[in-house]
């Protein structure tokens, strides 16, 4: 079975703290035989810094310039990942609306 794991948060680099339990539960369900694709936008550093997308939509323009392009990266790479996933998984709200339509659109649960 292939899963497709979507995020907003996982480690960018050794040692980020950022979405370390999502990066732990790939890992687990990689070494359980469960074949992993980690679907997430890369970049964004405006949108994902600090305390995260929330927070940063409120302060910043320029977070808030760049969350309509995300969201729709974000989109894009889900429904091309999602015809070769069995599943999709998501681990926060943003990710589980991208899931659905592509879900939806793919036929995959």
């Amino acid at each position: 079975m292939r899963v497709g794991f979507l995020t907003t948060s996982f480690p960018r680099f050794e040692g980020d703290f950022r979405g370390v339990f999502i990066e732990e539960l790939v890992r687990a369900l990689g070494e359980a035989g469960v074949d992993i694709v980690v679907i997430e936008p890369r970049g964004y550093n405006a949108l994902k810094r600090g305390g995260g997308l929330i927070p940063n939509l409120r302060k910043s323009v320029m977070a808030r310039f760049l969350f309509p392009i995300y969201c729709l990266h974000f989109l894009t790479i889900t429904l091309y990942h999602s015809f070769r996933c069995d599943l999709l998984h998501a681990n926060w709200s943003l990710s589980g609306f991208f899931a659905v339509i592509a879900g939806t659109l793919t036929g995959r649960r």
